[in-house]
């Protein structure tokens, strides 16, 4: 069973999906919504249990991890674009 909705994207999104064959796109945007609802479901639970174990969660704490995260990557990104001009 199926049902047909209607959804507004940005451009560029809906650009792309233009351009993916008719047949393809039901299934294209059907299977990244299930994986959006299974990460989110996934993080729910591993939010659960990590409060269980007595992890308190505030925004403050979140934002610091989250911009250790970003300067992580950024480092990392860094030096793999080192490594690159190195060897060439």
């Amino acid at each position: 069973m199926s049902k047909r909705v209607t959804v507004s994207l940005p451009d560029d999104l809906g650009d792309a999906l233009e351009k993916m064959p008719a047949g393809a796109r039901s299934s294209y945007v059907a299977a990244a919504l299930r994986d959006r609802m299974e990460h989110e479901t996934r993080a729910a639970a591993n939010d659960q249990m990590l409060r269980e174990a007595g992890y308190v969660f505030t925004d403050e704490g979140l934002t610091r991890m989250r911009n250790r995260l970003r300067d992580h990557q950024a480092a990392r990104e860094a030096a793999h674009a080192a490594e690159q001009r190195h060897a060439a």
